[in-house]
């Protein structure tokens, strides 16, 4: 998915956020809150996160993150789709958070209490 379509696929969800356990994530300005606290995330995180968010306690395969978050045929591997997958937990387990995205060894990553 290309900038362009990302921005609008944003621009048909409605003004409400996206919320799961404590996570609050409002699509309309890309601000990520977990318990209150706002949560810096670069464009890639948050469209990583979105997609968990979109599909809660869904496992999703490697493959189907990176066609989703990165384009089909973009040449990224899944070592690119750890190194977001550990950044983005540690900004969401920073302050004492429990670990929402989960592995699920040999299939993929889902977003769960």
């Amino acid at each position: 998915m290309d900038f362009f379509q990302f921005v609008l696929s944003r621009r048909k969800v409605g003004g409400e956020p996206l919320t799961y356990a404590d996570l609050e994530l409002n699509q309309a300005t890309c601000e990520l809150r977990r318990a209150g606290r706002l949560i810096e995330l670069t464009s890639q995180e948050y469209k990583l996160l979105l997609l968990f968010m979109r599909h809660p306690r869904k496992v999703l395969t490697r493959e189907q993150i990176l066609d989703r978050v990165w384009g089909y045929n973009t040449g990224v591997d899944t070592h690119v789709l750890e190194v977001y997958i550990g950044h983005l937990r540690q900004k969401l387990e920073a302050q004492g958070g429990s670990r929402l995205i989960q592995t699920i060894r040999g299939f993929g990553y889902t977003l769960r209490e």
